[in-house]
């Protein structure tokens, strides 16, 4: 099953990418207010536990 490790790979990357956007825009408030950072946090780290338990959105 490569397709599946492929789009956990996607799904873990994704969530990264989401956290560490939401943590430079905690850093610089200027550019986009708290709300969009909380929600992409929550999004990466809600992303990061559902690819560790081997769910997929489809």
């Amino acid at each position: 099953m490569r397709h599946t490790r492929f789009v956990s790979d996607v799904t873990t990357s994704a969530s990264v990418l989401a956290i560490l956007a939401g943590v430079l825009i905690i850093l610089f408030p200027n550019i986009i207010e708290y709300t969009i950072a909380g929600i992409l946090i929550l999004g990466g780290i809600t992303g990061l536990l559902a690819s560790k338990r081997g769910y997929h959105w489809r």
